[in-house]
């Protein structure tokens, strides 16, 4: 059943009849110029033209023409437009509308919202009050009767200050928009509905879109209407247009159509009339969930509805997009469905498209995913405001590095026209650290940079020349970086010729032209596009045919974007225009104005139909019938969405909550009762699906399915099927074969593993369930490795490897894989104003080491009987500190910090800090290096002293030793490589004792037994390993005791005395003389360090074979909120959905 409610001169020439009837007489009349359609959503709208053109061509073998249907807003807007007035005002589109509300709220006198006036109020608190103020509107609330009605509302305060901001933002919002000659969409509406009451009134027959035929209005497909839209239809009344409004409503339907009442009540209050439709399917499965869905106090149930109807969780959300995508492939290959009759709908788009456009495209499934994408996100965008950003923020490094990064501009040397050497400019500048920014006077500073770089090379260059024997390598080295910076110097300038914008104030048209001649066309943007495009056409007998899909809409994606931005610059150009008349501003200013417009602007990708499976939000499925509907993301939370606006309000609206719920409601039965054929039939399938946790928490099913379990008569967890636990017995479940189904190449190689004498039923559902457990712990299959991949692995872990490469595996292995297998480029981290740890550490490392090494060569030639030890061809000999030359030391060591820092050639302003945290100046302060230097002097008599230093084995330099091997167990061994820091020696009669020393900068860094048990260290032991081998190589047979120490820059007492001056234990052996300076507890007997070794040895191994045998690059970080905060190929992992 259902009501037309109509003027008197649509049910003169109509009478009664039903949406359906009356299609099919302007289908068989021939002609549909005298009609308009108006639907409630753009995707109904364009799903009826097609409908509509396919069953009149059926019916008259000819195309359809004058075929009119827009959505509501379209048919306001074109009413508007026909309207004969003079100065008639300019209906802004959502962006402008935005950026009149952003210029209302910077003027406002606001005490809550910007009660932190210091602070910058984020754009999107903006945008969620510019809703608030605009929901208000669609409630009928107005400037004038805002406290009345908000008073009479059954409201209460939350908070009186977010009350009356609400209430100033409500006025100089509607004070802007009257400032500026504007109309947002809800003032346009009732200025069209007041001028057609006035025409009314003054007893005019008039005709709005004033044409010939006069035209029909045919509303469809609606279940609600805000106010103003219904002042505007009850203004359509009066007309002598016949204008009809058919609902889908049954008023014995009860409370799921509350709001439907209310509805009709208003429509017959101004002069419409309803008329009942009568319904022959009165007990029909449609109206039974209609009446009984939210009426579970009733008790009735269907139990028939469960047949067709599946509920399942999964454990996250991506796990949920896998199977659904797998439900969809067997749907298509087994049940013979056509993948545009399948519907996956969601309440959470943002969060499942880019889910489904991945594992629909790996599963080679056909997607129609109509997603609206935001146009700041787009990269060709990003681009384009990066371009406009370099000149506004004084050529900041980030900006310039995104700009020469972009896949859409090219610049080029205008004096060879080679392209500008991105890597190498990019390269030296993160090197130098050049920050750029108004602040350092833009490109000025940029250049002064540089010229300053050649001139600190070429005093250091003339330098090394005016020496009898100049260090050959340092000669080279710096020859090469000279060229690097000559080379950077040029591009850069070359670089600042396609920013030579005008530095005067401008004008609106100024900037269209900067951004559409200077940056889109001056920058090659036309060019890239078409040079993509034309290669995709060339080259498209290459792709498969869903790869070729994706190609087409990467493509699609850039160009919509681009024609998006121009429409939404000209239309921001031309109304700017009109506001400031001939005033003009700054790059900066326009600049930031536009952004503000583009904030929340959105473009889609164009409609494809039967395209494949459709993808999309539930609203926009209203109308359109399908033969199998998917509802994902059924959490309590989305859906239904939650309803607060009090947050930024300050009231609470009971009767917008309780409208918002009801429109909720409506969309879960519209969904479940999508194509009304088929349901009554209990012939269409439906699938709801939701999600039970994400990485942060776990998730409540939606209420809803908790109702519907209730009208099917069925217990939510006997009826809920557990995806990760499913059973065998219930593969043969109707509706859910497809769990045990083989739908992929992957699936159909583990088959094939199956031990043979099982039924292939079983066989089918434990190779899957194999397939399950494997990808539960998201391995690399061997079977995706193609030959030429698994040589290259065994290859990997047959050179000679790393503690590092062992490490980074035992850290995380697809960090490892992505990292050292894929050989992905890792995205060039952000610039750090001052030093990083990281280089803190490298420039400790140099400065102590090269201290040693002097003080070690000028022992060598003071004296020729000092005890000595011969590793290779070289000799070395210990350094012996003399407490007494303390100042000596000091000075030494200052020189030897001064010159090494003045290599990293860090901000010039910022010299004078780093340099006084490693060796400070300031009285009563202490430097890394001082501190350091501290600490060696007290343990001046502990008999042990420095011998090797940077100790390289296997390593390309002149200085290494030839890389060590390692035995593991079961007969497997590794070549090792590597550095040890520094290497301390006491010999006595009988043996060698030892002291292997690691820097650290800090102690946290340091590692313990347990990392080693664990499979997480390997360092401290196979250092020990690799000094026995030398050792044992370079013909030194003496017994060696062994201790491992860690040595600590930013060392900090600790109260509990844990440490020895600035070391921490990592192994003390109790037979050294060492471990007299130690407590007992950290002592170990020489066994205890065997077993150590022998445990990194089983570690090693299990590694080794599991990269180089099983191909195990599981998503398992040791430490996922540690190593993934940091990690630089987050983009491509999947552990925030796992």
């Amino acid at each position: 059943m259902g009501f037309v409610v109509c003027n008197e001169r649509f049910k003169e020439k109509f009478g009664s009849i039903s949406f359906e009837s009356l299609l099919e007489q302007i289908i068989n009349k021939g002609d549909v110029s005298e009609f308009y359609f108006v639907t409630a959503t753009n995707q109904l709208a364009w799903n009826f033209r097609l409908d509509f053109a396919e069953k009149f061509y059926a019916s008259k073998r000819k195309a359809v023409a004058n075929f009119v249907a827009s959505n509501l807003e379209g048919l306001i807007r074109k009413v508007y437009e026909s309207l004969k007035i003079p100065d008639k005002k300019k209906i802004l589109s959502e962006s402008l509308r935005f950026l009149v509300f952003k210029e209302a709220f910077d003027e406002a006198p606001l005490n809550f919202f910007k009660r932190h006036s210091k602070e910058k109020v984020p754009l999107f608190v903006i945008k969620w009050l510019s809703q608030i103020i605009f929901g208000l509107k669609e409630d009928g609330i107005t400037l004038e009767n805002f406290e009345l009605e908000m008073n009479n509302s059954g409201t209460s305060v939350v908070n009186p200050l977010k009350f009356n901001d609400t209430k100033l933002l409500f006025e100089y919002y509607q004070r802007k928009l009257d400032e500026s000659n504007f109309f947002d969409i809800i003032d346009a509406t009732y200025f069209v509905a007041d001028k057609i009451n006035q025409f009314a009134e003054l007893g005019n027959s008039f005709s709005i879109l004033d044409s010939t035929p006069q035209k029909t209005f045919l509303f469809f497909g609606f279940f609600d209407f805000k106010v103003p839209e219904i002042k505007f239809l009850s203004s359509l009344a009066k007309l002598s247009n016949p204008v009809a409004i058919f609902l889908d409503f049954d008023e014995t339907n009860g409370p799921l159509f509350g709001n439907y009442i209310d509805l009709l009540l208003n429509f017959k209050k101004f002069g419409f009339n309803t008329i009942s439709i009568g319904d022959n399917k009165i007990d029909s499965n449609t109206n039974f969930v209609k009446k009984y869905l939210f009426n579970n106090y009733l008790g009735q149930t269907r139990g028939e509805l469960a047949e067709r109807i599946r509920i399942c969780a999964t454990e996250n959300r991506y796990s949920e997009a896998k199977e659904i995508a797998k439900l969809c492939k067997y749907l298509i290959l087994k049940g013979n469905i056509e993948p545009s009759e399948i519907c996956i709908v969601t309440k959470n788009p943002q969060s499942y498209s880019p889910l489904f456009r991945e594992v629909f495209q790996d599963a080679g499934i056909p997607a129609n995913i109509t997603e609206r994408f935001r146009l700041s996100s787009s990269p060709l965008i990003i681009s384009i405001l990066a371009a406009l950003d370099v000149v506004t923020r004084g050529f900041r490094f980030q900006d310039v590095r995104k700009v020469l990064l972009s896949f859409y501009f090219r610049f080029y040397n205008q004096k060879n026209s080679e392209p500008v050497d991105v890597e190498n400019l990019l390269g030296l500048a993160t090197k130098m650290k050049i920050l750029g920014g108004k602040e350092f006077n833009g490109k000025k500073y940029w250049e002064s940079r540089f010229k300053n770089r050649l001139k600190v090379i070429d005093q250091r260059l003339e330098m090394l020349n005016s020496l009898d024997y100049p260090d050959p390598m340092e000669v080279s080295s710096l020859k090469a970086e000279r060229s690097s910076v000559e080379q950077t110097k040029e591009d850069f300038e070359a670089f600042t010729i396609y920013f030579n914008f005008p530095d005067k104030e401008l004008s609106f048209e100024d900037f269209y032209d900067i951004v559409t001649n200077r940056i889109i066309k001056g920058f090659g943007v036309l060019n890239i596009l078409e040079n993509v495009a034309n290669n995709l056409v060339e080259n498209l007998g290459v792709y498969s045919k869903y790869d070729k899909i994706a190609k087409i809409e990467e493509i699609e994606r850039d160009t919509r974007a681009l024609t998006k931005f121009l429409k939404i610059l000209e239309e921001f150009v031309f109304t700017s225009s009109i506001r400031f008349k001939d005033k003009k501003f700054s790059l900066e200013e326009i600049t930031d104005l536009f952004k503000v417009v583009i904030f929340e602007e959105r473009y889609q990708l164009s409609r494809k139909p039967n395209a494949g499976v459709n993808i999309t939000t539930i609203e926009q499925t209203r109308g359109i019938p399908f033969t199998v509907m998917i509802l994902c993301g059924a959490i309590d939370g989305e859906f239904p969405m939650r309803y607060s606006p009090e947050k930024f309000l300050g009231r609470v609206l009971g009767k917008s909550e309780k409208r918002h719920f009801e429109n909720e409601r409506l969309e879960f039965f519209f969904f479940l009762t999508n194509n009304n054929y088929l349901f009554d039939r209990n012939e269409r399938w439906t699938y709801i699906f939701f999600p039970k946790r994400d990485s942060k928490r776990e998730f409540v099913p939606s209420p809803f399915i908790f109702s519907l379990c209730e009208l099917l008569g069925v217990s939510l967890d006997e009826f809920v099927f557990e995806i990760g636990r499913f059973s065998h017995k219930e593969q043969n479940f109707e509706g859910m074969e497809w769990v045990s189904a083989i739908t992929s190449n992957v699936e159909s190689n583990i088959a094939g593993i199956i031990e043979d004498g099982t039924s292939a039923e079983q066989e089918n559902f434990q190779a899957v369930e194999l397939y399950y457990k494997k990808f539960e712990e998201n391995s690399l299959h061997e079977s995706k490795l193609s030959e030429k991949a698994k040589e290259f692995i065994v290859k990997l872990v047959s050179r000679p490897l790393s503690i590092s490469f062992l490490e980074e595996y035992a850290r995380c292995p697809y960090q490892f894989f992505v990292d050292r297998i894929l050989q992905i480029t890792k995205p060039m981290p952000e610039m750090e104003i001052f030093l990083s740890n990281r280089e803190k550490g490298e420039i400790l490392h140099l400065i102590v080491s090269n201290f040693f090494k002097e003080l070690a060569q000028n022992r060598t030639n003071e004296t020729a009987d000092v005890l000595n030890l011969k590793l290779g061809n070289k000799v070395f000999v210990p350094v012996k500190l003399d407490p007494n030359k303390k100042e000596e030391y000091i000075e030494r060591i200052k020189a030897i910090t001064s010159s090494i820092l003045s290599k990293f050639d860090t901000e010039i302003s910022l010299f004078e800090i780093d340099f006084e945290e490693f060796f400070s100046t300031e009285l009563g302060r202490i430097g890394y290096v001082q501190l350091w230097l501290n600490y060696e002097l007290q343990r001046a008599n502990w008999e042990f002293y420095p011998v090797l230093f940077e100790l390289a084995f296997g390593l390309n330099t002149k200085d290494s030793l030839e890389a060590v091997s390692v035995d593991l167990v079961l007969g497997e061994s590794i070549t090792l490589r590597g550095k040890i820091d520094r290497v301390d020696f006491l010999e006595t009669d009988d043996k060698y004792e030892i002291l292997v020393i690691d820097y650290k900068l800090k102690a946290a860094e340091c590692k313990t037994l347990r990392s080693v048990e664990k499979g997480e260290s390997f360092q401290m032991p196979f250092y020990a390993i690799a000094l026995r081998n030398i050792f044992e190589k370079n013909g030194i047979n003496m017994p060696l005791v062994i201790n491992l120490l860690y040595q600590i820059f930013d060392f900090k007492v600790s109260e509990k005395k844990e440490n020895v001056l600035n070391y921490k234990s990592f192994v003390i052996n109790d037979e050294s003389k060492l471990g007299k300076y130690f407590p007992q507890k950290s002592t170990k007997r020489g066994d205890d360090l065997e077993q150590i070794i022998t445990q990194a040895r089983i570690n090693a191994y299990q590694i080794l074979k599991a990269i180089r045998d099983n191909k195990n690059f599981a998503v398992k970080p040791l430490d996922s909120g540690r190593i993934c905060s940091y990690c630089l190929f987050q983009s491509i992992c999947k552990i925030e959905i796992y």
